[in-house]
């Protein structure tokens, strides 16, 4: 009976405790509701961003993919890498991974926090370059940071008028400039990859293209963006091989694959600008498959095989995914 009432005593007496340094803790550490307000708005962000297209998705580190393996982890050079020979070209500047001061690394966080108030809260290209100006750091890098922003302004713009071709003739000049200088990042070669890609120059859009995807630093949705970037660039060059082998791991390194609706769009002006790609009808085709849109699948699983252009490999894996769809069909 000693026992019990000891042992009773002893948890009210604990419980009591608890309860004081659970209020003291509460006194001394309140919550932070600027930190609160940044996890709400970051899940904002998060859902809008399921309806930004694959240009506006860049700098977007994405959502988790159950259907891929690993996808967050770190690149594995062995698999569709292999096809993506490492380039002769010149290793670029911040792309090796070098460090930045903290005076470079205070003018671009400004820079990138503008452009997202510019994005998503309708700030004016006035008053960011007017906080831009405002800090007042000199430097080398100076320059560079600054013809990013405008870089950027330049896809704003490019959101807003697709058909205009003077902006993409732009992009694809601002985004040569900045390769030029020695301060050039990963995200750059993508960038004016793309610009060229929108261009027409296929080349030239592979070249930047390769090099953004042998210095991306990590897999996950930006790189997605890439290696879908390169795989669309095999495609309207006519790379039948390279084709074949990325579009095989397109739902490993694609973690938006299921979200059709977010690039589809795209591809589809890439038509345009590429009418006699087979490849292109190809791929088409093996992603509007993957979400079982069989009609549009098959649709232009045709209009590859009509170009005639397909080589033998190609066309044998496009009789296998339209006898895929025929038996998912029955």
């Amino acid at each position: 009976m000693f026992s019990k009432e000891y042992l009773l005593r002893f948890l009210i007496i604990a419980a009591s405790f608890l309860c004081i340094i659970v209020s003291l803790s509460y006194f001394f550490f309140q919550r932070d509701l600027y930190a609160e307000w940044l996890f709400s708005l970051n899940q904002t962000q998060g859902n809008a961003s399921e309806e930004q297209s694959f240009f506006d998705r860049l700098f977007d580190p994405g959502r988790y993919d159950p259907h891929s393996n690993d996808i967050w982890g770190g690149k594995n050079k062995q698999d569709p890498l292999n096809i993506v020979k490492k380039s002769s070209a010149p290793q670029y500047g911040s792309t090796a991974g070098s460090s930045i001061n903290k005076h470079h690394l205070r003018l671009r966080e400004t820079i990138l926090a503008q452009l997202i108030l510019m994005d998503r809260y309708g700030m004016s290209k006035e008053d960011a370059w007017r906080i831009i100006k405002g800090l007042k750091i000199d430097g080398a890098f100076h320059k560079y940071e600054e013809s990013r922003f405008i870089n950027e302004l330049l896809w704003f713009k490019y959101q807003d008028d697709r058909k205009n071709k003077s902006i993409i003739s732009a992009l694809k000049e601002s985004g040569s400039a900045l390769t030029n200088q020695k301060y050039t990042f990963f995200e750059d070669l993508y960038s004016v990859g793309v610009s060229y890609l929108l261009n027409g120059n296929a080349k030239d859009a592979k070249f930047y293209l390769t090099q953004a995807y042998n210095e991306w630093p990590a897999r996950g949705r930006a790189f997605g963006n890439v290696y879908l970037g390169l795989l669309i660039t095999h495609a309207v060059a006519g790379n039948h091989k390279e084709f074949l082998t990325m579009i095989d791991h397109i739902k490993t390194y694609y973690p938006d694959w299921l979200y059709v609706e977010t690039f589809m769009p795209d591809i589809i002006s890439l038509h345009q600008i590429y009418p006699d790609s087979a490849l292109l009808h190809a791929l088409h085709g093996r992603m509007v498959q993957n979400v079982e849109d069989y009609a549009s699948a098959s649709d232009a699983y045709q209009k590859a095989l009509h170009t005639g252009s397909l080589n033998s490999l190609v066309t044998q894996k496009v009789n296998h995914w339209l006898s895929e769809i025929e038996k998912d069909k029955s």
